[in-house]
């Protein structure tokens, strides 16, 4: 399948409550040159390209509530969560394959109200943040809260429940792809409804390995 046009309604990636999905690539490669021949016009028959790791990026943006159900979180005021996984890449080149490791849970957060579904695990630390801007008028919403860090961070809300101390949660397949999960939030400003946000990474293989 070289190009599929369909309209939004219609895509289906197996779980509900999808708002947006975005998937992207890359691949790195170098020229190096398999003798060393001079002369005119020779490089083009000693030229070889040596592809190195291919990764791609998948973001989703879903509905944070199932149908039904409160679709504030039971929030009043601005509120936020989340936390990241920093990750090295190694290349596997007999297998030609990236591999993803996770080096340890990033920073986890929660500001605001407590929402439904979010867990902050191993608070350590918590500050008073201020966002405020007249730079629509002077009747705009001043935010004064409170950020809380944590070690870990549950979710237990739709479409893809995430559990930081679980790495069989943070690894799932979407449209037949194996992601690792690289950052989760969900957030909510009522009267806007709560939505979350998941980045993933995962391996390209047919762009992987080889000269040509």
């Amino acid at each position: 399948m070289s190009c599929e046009c369909s309209i939004a309604g219609l895509f289906d990636i197996e779980y509900d409550g999808i708002i947006s999905v975005q998937i992207t690539g890359s691949s790195e490669f170098i020229d190096i040159l398999s003798q060393c021949d001079t002369g005119p016009n020779v490089f083009s028959e000693v030229r070889k390209r040596l592809k190195g790791p291919s990764t791609g990026n998948v973001n989703l943006t879903a509905y944070a509530f199932l149908k039904g159900e409160d679709r504030y979180l039971a929030t009043s005021c601005p509120s936020t969560a989340g936390i990241s996984f920093p990750m090295q890449q190694r290349f596997d080149c007999e297998n030609n394959i990236t591999r993803f490791i996770r080096t340890k849970n990033g920073e986890a957060f929660r500001e605001g109200d407590p929402m439904t579904g979010v867990t902050l695990l191993g608070e350590f630390c918590s500050f008073r943040t201020v966002s405020a801007s007249a730079a629509s008028g002077p009747a705009s919403t001043v935010t004064d809260t409170t950020r809380f860090l944590g070690s870990d961070l549950v979710w237990t809300g739709p479409p893809i429940p995430v559990d930081s101390r679980d790495a069989d949660t943070l690894d799932v397949t979407v449209l037949g792809l194996d992601l690792k999960l690289t950052q989760f939030s969900v957030s909510v400003t009522v009267p806007g409804i709560a939505t979350n946000n998941y980045t993933f990474q995962y391996s390209i293989p047919s762009c992987e390995g080889d000269l040509f």
